[in-house]
């Protein structure tokens, strides 16, 4: 019988209180106006920096000192559900030119018994 009386009502986080219990009060209206003013405040605030925004375009050429052509890559990728048989390793650069399948300094090391790992030797 006492399963049956289970309210569950009492479960509601949204409870509503009595209009006879609630009195507007000073301290009350004084913590309401300062929170919209707060509120308000740091909308225009975020509205002002959003709309003064400043575009800023700048180039750097890096000069590594010793001349090359090439940038230094090191990569070490896991890839656990991969078999080694299936990986290639294609680069291209900015200019659209492709080195397909490059291993050169790379080696392909069995992860368990699906996966492989593909890195760079010195």
């Amino acid at each position: 019988m006492g399963l049956f009386n289970f309210d569950v009502r009492r479960f509601d986080i949204y409870r509503k209180v009595p209009k006879d219990l609630t009195q507007p009060t000073l301290t009350g209206a004084v913590i309401s106006i300062c929170c919209i003013l707060f509120m308000l405040l740091l909308f225009t605030s975020e509205l002002i920096h959003f709309l003064s925004g400043e575009i800023v375009s700048d180039l750097y050429v890096d000069n590594p000192g010793v001349s090359t052509e090439r940038i230094p890559v090191y990569i070490k990728i896991s890839l656990p559900r991969l078999k080694c048989d299936h990986i290639g390793l294609d680069i291209q650069d900015d200019l659209a030119v492709t080195k397909w399948d490059l291993f050169e300094n790379t080696v392909k090391n069995p992860l368990g018994d699906d996966g492989c790992i593909l890195k760079q030797i010195s």
